[in-house]
């Protein structure tokens, strides 16, 4: 060993090096036993990751040991081009050379990766000639995403016109970009009241996230609604499945009107008025097996009444056999009058308070002269003061308009008409 170590007294790996051959080699096939032999720290390069597992001749080209320099592109291709320098370690470790915080090193550029945009791959956005450039991008989302917009199809995007500035409606802290808000619904669709409420979980109106061909009628999202609705029975009473026609977008979908109201039941007079609190004929918000009788409603108001007492003179329950649905259910008529007092002739024709005074029905007298005295006194051809004649009206007049023809009953008291004198008119004498 010594004596070779004489013929050839310079180390055959370059200057500097020493000639302790053992200080590597073993003595058997002068095998390269072990790096660990050679601090390679003491070069000032500690070999760490996968610089450890290299091969010496991967850096030492025909094992050359001369002193190397350590700078990275000594040895490693600028495969950026020049665009991040030639310290590799400022952004990659030795182990596997995976790029170390890539989100910490991009907060020194003017676009901090936040959200999605930290996880991916520094490629999908510096490409260029199968290397990775550094180069400054466009920092607007259209000068990466415009293909991403142009190819989305749920919902269409360029077919809708929408926005390409794609945080209008998309965050990057939602994976897959997923669609959190859309601004401009309302000019497809607009969201008021519950509507507006879910406007968070797109879901619930775009089932699995498809956001092509959603109804916009009511019943193509509400039809399971509208199935199983019994207070009214929706189906059964063949209730519109236009449900903005009742509803409101409110919360519980209340108040709600009842446009179709009068086929079933006509709101008229004071009942169109009450239209709008429909508990008062609803009570309890129940609606179903509501009377449509008047009675049903009004016993209350009949057994009440004093003027006239209904109830004690027998009258019909049938509040419209007499009264109309105007507010305070007058006019009113009284068909069943002549139960009570037959109206015939000029009576037939008069106002009621002509004879009802006041308004009152009630204790109205039904004897002639309650109603004509005053006829009577200022009655002179002839003066029935005078001659004493009886108050009883229908004894010589009839209820026709002027009270004529008349009768004269008590004639004989005055002068006896006897023979021919009892055919003859009153005219002729």
């Amino acid at each position: 060993m010594f004596w070779a170590f004489q013929l050839n007294a310079q180390s055959p790996h370059g200057k500097g090096f020493r000639m302790d051959c053992a200080q590597c080699h073993d003595s058997g096939k002068w095998l390269f036993s072990s790096k660990a032999k050679f601090r390679h720290e003491s070069t000032g390069f500690r070999l760490e990751g996968q610089h450890a597992n290299a091969d010496c001749k991967a850096c030492h080209k025909n094992l050359s040991f001369a002193k190397k320099s350590s700078n990275c592109v000594s040895c490693h291709a600028d495969v950026h081009s020049q665009t991040v320098g030639s310290d590799c370690a400022r952004c990659h470790t030795s182990k596997n050379w995976i790029v170390q915080n890539v989100a910490l090193m991009h907060e020194q550029t003017s676009f901090p990766l936040r959200g999605v945009h930290k996880t991916v791959d520094c490629k999908q956005c510096h490409q260029s000639d199968n290397n990775v450039k550094f180069t400054i991008l466009g920092q607007t989302c259209k000068d990466c995403h415009t293909k991403d917009f142009q190819q989305t199809k749920s919902p269409n995007h360029t077919k809708l016109n929408l926005s390409r500035e794609c945080t209008t409606c998309h965050n990057t802290n939602v994976p897959d970009w997923k669609t959190r808000t859309f601004p401009d619904h309302n000019a497809v669709y607009p969201l008021t009241g519950a509507h507006a409420a879910i406007a968070q979980d797109c879901d619930k109106c775009h089932v699995g996230g498809n956001f092509n061909n959603t109804p916009k009628d009511c019943i193509g999202c509400h039809n399971l609604d509208f199935g199983k609705t019994t207070n009214p029975n929706h189906k059964k009473l063949n209730i519109s499945t236009d449900c903005a026609s009742c509803h409101s977008t409110n919360l519980g979908w209340a108040p709600a009107t009842f446009q179709d109201h009068d086929r079933i039941y006509p709101l008229t007079g004071a009942h169109k008025t009450i239209a709008k609190n429909c508990a008062e004929c609803h009570q309890g918000g129940n609606y179903n097996n509501t009377l449509n009788t008047c009675n049903a409603c009004h016993n209350k108001d009949y057994n009440k009444t004093t003027n006239p007492n209904h109830a004690s003179i027998n009258l019909s329950t049938d509040c419209a056999s007499c009264h109309t649905t105007n507010p305070g259910w007058s006019p009113a008529n009284f068909a069943i009058h002549n139960q009570y007092y037959p109206l015939t002739g000029a009576h037939n024709s008069i106002n009621c308070k002509e004879c009802h005074r006041g308004g009152i029905y009630k204790n109205t007298p039904t004897d002639c002269n309650a109603c004509h005295n005053s006829n009577y006194l200022k009655t002179s051809n002839p003066n029935h003061t005078r001659l004493g004649l009886t108050t009883d009206c229908a004894s010589c007049h009839s209820t026709k308009p002027g009270w004529a023809p008349a009768t004269f009953s008590q004639h004989a008291t005055f002068y006896p008409l006897t023979g021919a004198h009892s055919s003859a008119s009153c005219a002729e004498c």
